[in-house]
């Protein structure tokens, strides 16, 4: 910009020097205004290139015009017309860029004018230079970008505009259009409930639309309106970005019914699997009932249980929200009780007491945790209180902090002989055991026979195997 196209403010309270530098200035051919501080608003003052104001005054707009230095997107110098030398540095220090005494000579004022005015032509080419970024930047986006005032006209909107636009209604430009130019009514009164609540709690939302098109579908839009904030003014405007998510949504829906279809076809596996083992039972409890050899009918008993532990994985799994996981807890309760109803008879007054945590697994963990239970509770009913009329066996169930379960079952009975190794113990039943928790659950045993038995059981909690997720 030429030196002479600049604007030059002057704000003094005395007459004489209004009319000195006046001359001076209209001599050298700028363009001179005399304006009332008190009537310009924040952005009238980006239109001085310099502002000439004195004490007196100062003292009543100093801080405004600082403020609109700081604010504004262009450089304003303020030059502060002494009286008083002492002052130059309080005032430099307060956000003026230099002083001046009166009277000047021309010479003295060419050469602070030339300063200014070359700041304000670099400072002018940096906004262009950033505003044509902005443009290029907000142009090439493929959503909506655009800014609101509270009555929801756009202030500035770029072209992408025309995705959202209503049939029949080709707005080349919104700048001064309403909301009302692109969406139906429906969804411009949710969108200006979205609006109000920006400018009244001056925070972000972000939430979507459906809005119907004439071929039976909808068009999905997701806005993101926020506040543009000035620090010390109040909300202006609102900013917002809108995008076209129809595919998305499409693609989202499409995953959702293929989700269902798995999941249904999974709950339909657990529980054909389910009625599988208990066909199984079934056969089994039919063929002990013609048999009469007292320990055969038991290894039938037996086999029995071992299906039912795992059938009831299945019955679980197939009721459970999550078809990966159930709960570990709820799975031993019930595993108790069908193992107090098998061996009601030899029970007498055995009682069971349980102290369970909430912790949910996958089937890999709770089979194996099924039949271990089935073993070490079955175990302690045959063998723990032979010639005892009462006893007590304990279940506990605790997670640790070191990301593992705790399992542990304890009775009151006879105890395990002495030097007991169940590594190397030739029944059935307790090598299983073993082999299910180093195999299956990678964790560990450990067991006390004194006064009683103790089996504790530590092992790992597993994640979701990526197999159900597919």
């Amino acid at each position: 910009m030429d030196d002479r196209q600049h604007k030059i403010a002057i704000i003094l309270t005395n007459h004489r020097d209004v009319t000195l530098l006046q001359n001076y200035l209209l001599a050298e051919g700028h363009h001179v205004q005399i304006p009332d501080p008190a009537l310009l608003t924040l952005n009238e003052w980006s239109n001085f290139s310099v502002v000439f104001i004195d004490e007196v005054s100062a003292a009543q707009y100093g801080k405004t015009l600082i403020r609109a230095k700081k604010l504004l997107d262009v450089f304003i110098g303020l030059i502060i017309v002494l009286q008083h030398k002492n002052q130059f540095s309080q005032w430099l220090a307060s956000g003026f860029d230099d002083g001046l005494n009166m009277p000047v000579t021309k010479a003295e004022l060419h050469a602070r004018l030339r300063l200014f005015l070359n700041l304000r032509n670099q400072s002018d080419a940096l906004k262009r230079k950033k505003e044509a970024i902005l443009k290029a930047l907000v142009g090439s986006s493929s959503d909506h970008i655009y800014l609101l005032n509270r009555q929801g006209t756009f202030l500035m909107s770029n072209d992408k505009a025309r995705i959202f636009l209503k049939k029949n209604h080709p707005v080349p430009s919104l700048t001064g259009c309403s909301i009302e130019k692109i969406y139906p009514s429906r969804a411009c009164s949710i969108f200006r409930e979205k609006l109000e609540e920006v400018f009244s709690n001056k925070c972000t939302v972000t939430f979507e639309q459906a809005i119907p098109q004439g071929n039976g579908g909808d068009l999905f839009i997701q806005h993101t309106l926020y506040p543009v904030l000035v620090e010390g003014f109040p909300i202006q405007a609102v900013g917002g970005i809108s995008r076209d998510i129809t595919r998305l949504k499409q693609t989202e829906k499409k995953l959702q019914e293929s989700l269902l279809e798995k999941e249904a076809l999974l709950r339909e596996l657990y529980h054909r699997t389910k009625n599988n083992m208990q066909v199984i039972i079934s056969m089994l409890h039919l063929r002990s009932l013609s048999i009469k050899d007292e320990t055969l009918r038991r290894v039938f008993q037996e086999l029995e249980n071992k299906i039912q532990a795992m059938s009831l994985v299945h019955q679980k799994l197939y009721q459970s929200k999550e078809l990966s996981q159930i709960s570990l807890d709820s799975y031993i309760k019930d595993l108790v009780e069908l193992l107090v109803g098998s061996y009601k008879k030899q029970l007498q007054n055995i009682k069971i007491i349980t102290d369970l945590k909430t912790i949910r697994v996958t089937i890999d963990t709770a089979i194996p945790c099924g039949l271990i239970l089935n073993e070490l509770i079955s175990n302690s009913f045959k063998h723990a209180f032979k010639d005892r009329r009462s006893g007590v066996i304990a279940i506990r169930l605790h997670p640790r902090e070191s990301g593992k379960i705790e399992l542990t079952v304890t009775d009151n009975g006879v105890g395990l002989p002495k030097n007991f190794d169940l590594e190397q113990s030739n029944t059935l039943g307790l090598q299983t055991i073993w082999a299910l928790v180093t195999n299956q659950l990678q964790g560990k045993l450990s067991f006390q026979g004194e006064k009683g038995a103790t089996f504790k059981i530590s092992f790992p909690i597993k994640k979701v195997s990526k197999e159900y997720l597919r």
